[in-house]
């Protein structure tokens, strides 16, 4: 009986303490998901990989992820109007200095549809180079800045992931 008690407090200790994350895109959340390993976070992905980010719109129980969430990670450059009503939203490409990023490009979309963004080209995540210069090391600040007791694993596995992007 002791055990289980023991046991069931341990377990909620976790569930109420660990960092409570959700990426909006897989590539982040891949990341995020590296940045985290060895840690009590829990990361929830919003756009499941098979949903076009363009045209995702929230269901239900993604509303309730994101109204629960501590850090909502999001790209920016407006490819995620729905997280705008949030204050806990940390953009991605914020880290980013604007003379790196490319100004507003059309392109096709999986269907073969030409669309264009805002003044900037939002798929920062496929520069190698942005992620291992600015990406990972503002997640990995981020992060730590939320969570502290855990900011030598954050910036462990940030430098493990940099140099195998790297290598």
């Amino acid at each position: 009986m002791r055990k289980g008690f023991i046991l069931f407090g341990l377990t909620l200790s976790v569930w109420l303490f660990a960092l409570n994350i959700v990426v909006t895109i897989n590539p982040y959340y891949l990341v995020v998901k590296d940045l985290t390993v060895n840690t009590d976070a829990k990361v929830f992905l919003l756009v499941k990989p098979t949903v076009n980010h363009h045209t995702f719109s929230p269901s239900v129980s993604d509303v309730k992820a994101l109204n629960s969430a501590e850090i909502i990670i999001a790209n920016g450059l407006e490819l995620e109007p729905y997280v705008e009503k949030y204050r806990n939203v940390v953009y991605v490409a914020s880290f980013v200095p604007k003379n790196i990023l490319i100004h507003g490009v059309e392109h096709e979309d999986e269907k073969g549809e030409e669309h264009s963004h805002g003044e900037f080209n939002p798929h920062i995540w496929t520069s190698p180079k942005i992620l291992t210069d600015y990406v990972i090391p503002g997640l990995v600040k981020t992060l730590s800045e939320k969570d502290p007791k855990n900011r030598s694993r954050y910036e462990a596995n940030g430098n493990k992931l940099i140099s195998s992007l790297k290598s």
